[in-house]
């Protein structure tokens, strides 16, 4: 017990200090990556998760809670109260 109790605590990040990150490329990879639809770059799935899927999604609300003047890309925004909200996507 003793041996799990402190490798616990030299795993915690010191206070203060940013988490790491689980992804080994640079932060302009990985947008480009997400971008292209490959999702996180730090993405696993269990090999039953491997195949084809049918999936579907709908958007069932939109919320700003900070308020509009807080959203990066208002047309975006705009865009996903117009046309995507209560359309299911496949």
């Amino acid at each position: 017990m003793l041996v799990s109790t402190s490798l616990a605590l030299v795993l915690q990040p010191e206070p203060g200090r940013d988490e790491a990150k689980a992804s080994k490329l640079p932060a302009a990879a990985d947008r480009a990556w997400e971008a292209m639809g490959g999702g996180p770059s730090d993405l696993f799935f269990p090999e039953p998760f491997l195949g084809q899927w049918d999936v579907s999604s709908v958007l069932v609300s939109v919320e700003t809670p900070l308020g509009d003047e807080f959203v990066a890309n208002k047309a975006a925004l705009d865009r996903s109260i117009q046309q995507d909200l209560n359309r299911e996507e496949r």
